[in-house]
């Protein structure tokens, strides 16, 4: 099962690949592993859009990647601290810095 969920969302990470290009994520390496992890994340059960059309602030994203961790998504602490930085600094309520 691990197997099937792990080339799931490996398939999932290169479809949607080319849905990043119109993120404004900067291209540090912080940046792009956390795009790959939204992907193999996230896109199994949302299509990008969702994540990526939400405005949140970073206690938002926090309490939405802790829902989601209980609705079954696989995500360690490090993994959701560094989703939320992401999001956050992306995808925001607030103006930005």
């Amino acid at each position: 099962m691990k197997v099937a969920l792990a080339a799931f969302a490996l398939g999932m990470v290169m479809a949607a690949g080319a849905a990043f290009a119109a993120t404004p994520a900067a291209a540090s390496g912080g940046a792009e592993e956390a795009q790959a992890l939204l992907q193999a994340s996230c896109t199994g059960c949302h299509e990008l859009s969702v994540v990526t059309e939400a405005r949140h602030s970073e206690a938002d994203w926090d309490a939405t990647l802790t829902r989601m961790v209980g609705n079954g998504a696989v995500l360690t602490p490090e993994d959701i601290a560094k989703l939320k930085a992401y999001l956050a600094a992306n995808y925001s309520d607030a103006p930005p810095k």
